[in-house]
């Protein structure tokens, strides 16, 4: 497949055509070998070659080149093209890769056989296999074999073999040639007596496809056993002594007056060929009357073919003879009761069954064994119309006068013998190994049984008897199973109409039904939009509520606020984005007795048993969702490293302010890491011991919280000092002032 799909196809065939085509060499033999490999069974490659164009270029690879002053093409059919063995190869390859497009097993090969016919292909191989004889045996029989490939069950190119007609050999021949229809040539090739056996053969396999699956084909064969009249223009050539002949009357003449034992051989197989599976041939064969020569009444034809037998026997006649008649013998009987009524019409066929079957020595296994299936049959489809010969009465004949172990033994060596299991779809190029038509062995196989257990079943009698279909009846049978095929492609269309016609309807009246659908839904969504707006109104008369709820308590607890001294800003009030101001303890607070050398832990807030301290932090909101780090503050401007990142730290500390002279360490700065899921840093720490030792919860490293835990609680007064600078819009959440007022008020009075 990767060397198909790589463009293998289009190169390789112009490789054959650079290096000559047909008249190349062995790389064009190579080539065409390649060609084959990639195709047979490899039914994808077979498609790409198709659908390349592959089947339209095999056309120009039957062309020759010759050299008259100047190199022209010509076609192969042509006299001046010289033929040598190299060249014969090339051709054969190229039908050969023809017939693995066609082949049996092929599941493309309808398709392919349809390209074939439009690509005039079809045209160019029939006129190879008839149209000059003087073109070698081995191409011809393969191109018969590849026309019946062809041919084989395609009514299309069946019907245009049957339009084809084979005019001159030669345009430049002075010698008249009537055209003949490529049907009519077909059948001369094989019953000729000048043809290779392997050229006959292959010509008989192609007649076989011709008729295959195609009954209309097989009428117009048998339509033609009557000869056209001697004064039929259209046969007439110039040097002509022969009898104008049509291709049954071909047939039927070749058959009864031959002497030849191939051509009789090959006739028979060419007749049972136009009566197989086919019960209008069948009869229209047997209601055939052949003329005698001293002016007699005329005979069927199956009559003349058991008398031909009989003379065969006497004669020791070529085994071939007696097979093809008894082989065509039974073809005729099977499934056809008129025949069988017919054969047995004459008292002496059956009486030659019988001695023939029953003799020990002298006879071929063959012989014997196609009698004892004829007789088979004989009993098999007689529909008891003759009383002389009813099916009761053949099978006691046939008991005890050959016995069932005897008949049952005679079918069973024809079986088994190795001229029947050597039969092939096509024919033997050699006269020794052909017996047995493909197409009969398989009838043989397919009815063994049958014949063998009917026959000699016990208890058989008139009550068994068979009905079979007649020729009438069948047709009528066929014009009703066409009716009704008919009739329920009505009632189909009629149902296929009925629901064009509910769905057209339902159309029509769907826009209603849809508005009143749409107007439901959009009713539902408007009653529930309202349920959701009153909902959220009450919602927010609610918040309403509570805000200035909120806003009163606020007012209050500023008020309670500013009874301890805290002071705020005249427009704290109208906008919460100013700061909450923390007055300074202008008391003297006396500084700690022993200073401290040993750094105390950081806390959020240090307070003392006596004293009450806070530190009141707070971040915005919108600090807290971008998570950027908050700037760190100073108190009395000390120098501030920075945080780390991510880090939020309280961004100014209002604390009272003390004079420095009554601190006893120096100021230091204050950074508090806040945690970030923390949106609010209010927090407050029982401060028990003042020492520097004393564990504490969270410390914050600064003298001004060792200076309130040692000494005594200060006394507030109205004075304070100058605000503190601004801490950049703290304490706008009324959430936290409450906060602050609750550590600021003694648990008395909260």
């Amino acid at each position: 497949k990767i060397i198909a799909f790589e463009n293998a196809f289009d190169r390789i065939l112009a490789i054959v055509l650079d290096e000559g085509a047909s008249d190349g060499g062995i790389v064009v033999q190579d080539c065409l070998q390649l060609v084959m490999n990639l195709l047979r069974h490899n039914v994808s490659n077979q498609n790409l070659f198709r659908e390349s164009s592959g089947i339209h270029r095999i056309n120009s690879l039957f062309i020759s080149k010759i050299t008259i002053g100047s190199t022209i093409d010509v076609l192969l059919t042509d006299d001046r093209n010289m033929w040598g063995e190299q060249k014969i190869s090339n051709v054969i390859f190229i039908l050969e890769l023809v017939q693995i497009l066609v082949s049996l097993t092929n599941p493309n090969s309808t398709v392919n056989q349809n390209v074939i016919l439009q690509a005039n292909l079809l045209n160019t191989i029939i006129e190879l296999s008839l149209l000059n004889p003087k073109i070698p045996s081995k191409v011809r029989a393969q191109a018969f074999n590849a026309t019946g490939d062809i041919l084989r069950g395609n009514n299309k190119c069946q019907e245009s073999f049957s339009k084809k007609i084979i005019r001159s050999l030669n345009a430049n021949s002075t010698k008249k040639v009537a055209p003949r229809p490529a049907a009519l040539l077909l059948v001369q090739t094989i019953l000729s007596s000048t043809e290779d056996f392997e050229v006959q053969g292959a010509a008989t396999y192609c007649f076989e496809s011709y008729l295959q699956n195609n009954p209309d084909v097989q009428l117009t064969i048998a339509a033609t056993l009557t000869p056209p009249p001697p004064d039929n223009p259209n046969t007439k050539t110039d040097d002509s002594k022969e009898k104008p002949h049509s291709p049954g009357s071909l047939i039927i003449s070749t058959l009864l007056e031959s002497k030849d034992a191939i051509q009789i051989w090959l006739a028979s197989i060419l007749l049972s060929h136009v009566l197989r599976n086919n019960i209008q041939t069948q009869g229209l064969v047997l209601d055939f009357k052949a003329d005698e020569p001293d002016g007699d009444e005329p005979v069927s034809i199956i009559h003349k073919c058991m008398y031909a037998l009989l003379i065969g026997t006497r004669e020791n006649a070529d085994i071939k003879v007696l097979v093809g008649i008894l082989s065509l013998v039974a073809t005729w009987l099977f499934e056809c009761p008129k025949a069988v009524k017919e054969f047995l019409s004459e008292a002496a066929n059956l009486q030659f069954l019988i001695t023939q079957i029953n003799q020990s020595s002298g006879v071929d296994p063959l012989v014997q064994g196609l009698s004892a299936y004829i007789l088979g049959l004989c009993f098999e489809y007689n529909d008891d119309s003759d009383p002389s010969y009813t099916r009761a009465n053949i099978q006691p004949l046939v008991i005890s006068r050959i016995g069932a172990d005897v008949f049952a033994s005679r079918l069973e060596r024809l079986r088994e013998s190795t001229e029947f299991t050597k039969a092939t779809p096509y024919f033997s190029k050699e006269k020794s190994n052909a017996y047995f038509d493909f197409a009969f062995v398989e009838l043989f196989k397919s009815t063994y049984e049958m014949i063998s257990k009917s026959v000699t079943r016990v208890g058989q009698n008139k009550s068994t008897k068979k009905t079979f279909v007649t020729e009438e009846e069948k047709a009528q049978l066929k014009s009703l199973k066409e009716l009704t095929i008919k009739q329920e492609q009505t009632i189909k269309e009629l149902t296929l109409k009925c629901t064009f016609f509910e769905a057209t309807q339902k159309t029509q009246l769907q826009p209603t039904t849809d508005n009143s659908q749409q107007t439901q839904i959009l009713r539902a969504e408007l009653e529930f939009k309202t349920q959701k707006l009153q909902s959220l109104e009450k919602e927010m008369e609610d918040l309403l509520i509570c805000l200035a709820e909120q806003d009163l308590e606020n007012s209050k607890l500023k008020e309670k606020l500013k009874t301890f001294g805290v002071e705020f800003d005249d427009d704290d009030d109208e906008d919460d984005d100013e700061l909450l101001n923390i007055p300074s303890i202008t008391s003297q607070v006396q500084p700690s007795a022993t200073p401290i050398s040993s750094p105390i832990p950081k806390t959020q807030t240090v307070i003392n048993d006596q004293q009450p301290m806070v530190t009141i932090e707070k971040t915005f909101n919108q600090n807290v969702k971008a998570q950027k780090p908050l700037v760190p503050t100073t108190l009395f401007d000390a120098h501030v490293p920075p945080s780390p990142p991510h880090q939020f730290t309280s961004k100014k500390l209002a604390s009272p302010r003390i004079p420095s002279t009554q601190l006893s360490n120096p100021i230091k700065t204050i950074s508090t890491p806040v945690n970030p899921m923390q949106t609010s840093s209010i927090v407050e720490t029982p401060f028990t011991q003042p020492h520097a030792s004393t564990s504490l919860h969270n410390t914050i490293e600064s003298p001004i919280l060792n200076t309130f835990a040692s000494t005594p609680k200060p006394n507030i007064s109205s004075t304070f000092s100058p605000k503190l600078p601004a801490i950049d819009d703290f304490v706008r959440n009324s959430f936290e002032v409450k906060r602050a007022a609750e550590q600021l008020l003694p648990p008395s009075t909260q």
